[in-house]
């Protein structure tokens, strides 16, 4: 009886192993999928349609906006790139000039709204946002 019992509590060890195995690739692939589609996928079209219906521009401001993202697709895929080697600092560059380009685009009045979403996206993700400047920098706890 004894060492039926040890083959029923063996039997279920290894069955939770198993599947504690199982459990730990399935995330571990998810994981790794996620991470592929955050650099895949492209947030420029969310971006600029939420631009354009936020500070209501006409077409030809549309088209200017549009431009200048397209100008820089490319450069800013590098520096998302090298932003995982470099903690981030040619990304942060490379965004502050698309904001600069962007707002020569609009008008004062647009240019008031687009401080205001730059303002709200950086309160919502602070990290993102700390190194803009000494004042904004979070003090450090001991």
């Amino acid at each position: 009886m004894t060492r039926a019992r040890f083959k029923v509590y063996a039997g279920l060890l290894l069955v939770f192993a198993l599947g504690g195995v199982a459990g730990g690739a399935s995330v571990y692939a998810f994981a790794r999928r996620q991470c592929a589609e955050l650099l895949r996928d492209d947030p420029e079209p969310r971006r600029m349609r939420a631009l354009i219906d936020r500070l209501e521009l006409d077409g030809d401001q549309e088209r200017r906006v549009r431009d200048v993202f397209r100008r820089h697709r490319d450069e800013r895929r590098r520096a998302m790139q090298s932003m995982f080697e470099e903690c981030g600092a040619p990304l942060e560059r490379q965004r502050k000039q698309t904001e600069r380009e962007v707002r020569d685009v609009l008008t004062p009045e647009q240019r008031e709204s687009y401080d205001r979403i730059l303002k709200a996206r950086a309160n919502r993700y602070p990290e993102r946002h700390h190194r803009r400047g000494r004042e904004q920098r979070r003090p450090r706890e001991p």
